[in-house]
């Protein structure tokens, strides 16, 4: 995580903390598929190299894209609310993601408020 913007203000200790909790990272090749929608939500996905789209199937069967997606950002957060994933996310190129086990991700924002305000 430390390659990432996404700690802002954390101190080492809770840095440290943060670095534990991605214990494996997935690489995509342009065109692949990291989550599709309705799968089941657990994590949340820190793009770490490369950039993606969010796309979403309209009522008619039209794609549409809400987001693209850069080295640095967090992705996967639809499925918070309803555990399943609303969206799919598309490696745009050869890409990897960091994984960040959304319970214990959860568990560790809440006793680091600045980690929580990120998120």
């Amino acid at each position: 995580m430390r390659e990432l913007c996404l700690p802002i203000g954390l101190d080492p200790d809770e840095m440290r903390q943060l670095d534990q909790l991605v214990t494996s990272r997935v690489r995509l090749k342009k065109g692949e598929t990291l989550y599709r929608g309705g799968d089941a939500f657990s994590t949340l996905y820190a793009i770490r190299m490369g950039s993606c789209k969010t796309t979403v199937l309209t009522e008619d069967g039209r794609e549409q894209v809400p987001g693209y997606h850069m080295p640095g950002d967090v992705i996967g957060m639809y499925g918070i609310g309803t555990e399943l994933h609303g969206c799919q996310a598309i490696a745009l190129e050869d890409s990897e993601y960091c994984v960040l086990p959304f319970d214990e991700l959860g568990g560790l924002a809440h006793n680091v408020a600045p980690l929580q305000r990120n998120l």
